[in-house]
């Protein structure tokens, strides 16, 4: 099996990399022509529909306030130009709104499967013609998109690992003592490990902040320094919990001015032991 046969088994296998293009500029233009054609048909229907609320046949009246004559004009021989149209125009409406949830690629995924297109024991080239730069590098990541979700749902620290620790791992160990899928030659690593570490780390960064800030404020004594402190250990928990987490702006303000909050009564109770 070569060819879009093999491509089609690996990227089935390994969805990150079923990378397409999106065709931008097309779909555009696709839905601008749509558009205009909606447009016109909407006129259409709005004649049609004053052309059948002025009749003089009662049946025809009638369609503006029965659904049910109005469909079945087209069965019972009536006039059935109305509801004709309104099943063109939902035809289209089809074509108009399909809005499906699809992400980017990654830049990595991208090279990965153009790299397996390249790849004499794989891919091959088998590429010929202008499909041969259907994943060209130089259109970025913009115009491709991906069948996995998986960077949507991930938060920025996860997605950070995943970015960072396969390589590093795979440079050191992978390669020595992973062996690649037989179809695709691509070593994969589990996802719950990575997700493990990102959970490690998150829970190591959620207990460290607090406890860094009280232990370093417990050995300042300046006020002014004390509040300086406060300052950017807030700001830093705060970047911090945008960068670690898939909170809202609302959530992220409320846990910082509680992080305040508790520095600030901390800093209030050793003063007073102090004095």
């Amino acid at each position: 099996m070569a060819g879009y046969p093999q491509l089609s088994s690996v990227m089935a296998t390994h969805p990150e990399i079923a990378i397409f293009r999106t065709f931008g500029s097309l779909n555009t233009r696709n839905l601008l022509y749509l558009q205009a054609e909606l447009v016109h048909l909407e006129k259409e229907l709005s004649d049609i529909e004053r052309e059948d609320s002025f009749s003089n046949d009662a049946s025809r009246q009638s369609f503006q306030y029965d659904w049910f004559c109005l469909q079945k004009s087209f069965e019972d021989g009536g006039d059935p130009f109305q509801w004709e149209k309104v099943l063109e125009i939902r035809k289209k409406l089809s074509e108009y709104i399909q809005v499906a949830a699809i992400s980017s690629p990654t830049p990595h995924n991208v090279t990965l499967l153009r790299e397996w297109l390249e790849r004499p024991k794989y891919g091959k080239g088998f590429l010929r013609g202008v499909e041969a730069k259907a994943w060209d590098l130089e259109k970025g990541t913009q115009d491709f998109i991906t069948l996995s979700n998986q960077q949507v749902e991930r938060d920025g620290l996860s997605r950070f690992i995943y970015w960072l620790v396969p390589g590093i791992y795979h440079r050191l160990w992978g390669m020595h003592w992973s062996t690649p899928t037989v179809e695709g030659g691509i070593f994969e690593y589990p996802d719950s490990s990575l997700d493990r570490a990102a959970r490690t780390l998150n829970t190591l960064l959620s207990s460290l902040l607090p406890t860094l800030s009280i232990f370093v404020l417990y050995y300042v004594k300046s006020p002014p320094a004390r509040l300086g402190l406060i300052l950017g250990f807030t700001i830093v928990f705060a970047i911090t919990l945008q960068c670690v987490s898939r909170a809202r702006p609302a959530d992220i303000f409320a846990a910082t001015a509680a992080f305040a909050a508790v520095q600030v009564v901390f800093v209030g109770s050793t003063s007073g032991l102090s004095a």
